[in-house]
């Protein structure tokens, strides 16, 4: 069960901010599998996680990270946050790009976490909320705002 504020949320379907973050490293893109314990068991999506009233986006998704791939990561862009709507809840997702030194992410809470190159991310079964992200990321590394 979420916290109350997430219920009031819930209830009056205000989006629950959610961060997530497209990791790059030597060329390839982590993305995290979820597990069967986790809705949409199965899918792919970039990883992160619910913002605590408390903390902006970005601090929020650095916790997250930290919590579930223990790996520091370093924020160093940004894309278009998103509305998707769950049949039971509505989020707000906020994607960051980010880097992380030469430490192993660990699958703390998905099922598994995967270094891709970004030719092959189309081909992944992705989460419904993170594929507008997809694109966005894609479309602008094309352009060449994303070398990597």
């Amino acid at each position: 069960m979420g916290s109350f504020a997430t219920m009031v949320k819930n209830i009056h379907n205000i989006p629950i901010d959610v961060s997530c973050a497209i990791i790059v490293r030597d060329g390839k893109i982590l993305v995290a599998r979820r597990s069967n314990k986790m809705e949409q068991a199965g899918l792919w999506e970039f990883p992160g996680g619910k913002v605590d009233a408390h903390e902006s986006a970005a601090d929020g998704l650095i916790r997250e990270i930290k919590e579930e791939l223990s790996v520091n990561i370093q924020i160093t862009g940004s894309l278009t946050p998103i509305i998707h709507h769950y049949k039971n809840k509505t989020i707000r997702l906020i994607p960051f790009i980010a880097t992380i030194a030469d430490e192993t992410p660990i699958a703390i809470e998905h099922e598994r976490v995967e270094w891709f190159l970004p030719a092959d991310l189309e081909n992944l079964n992705w989460s419904p909320a993170d594929i507008p992200i997809l694109k966005e990321f894609l479309n602008e590394r094309r352009k060449n705002h994303y070398r990597i």
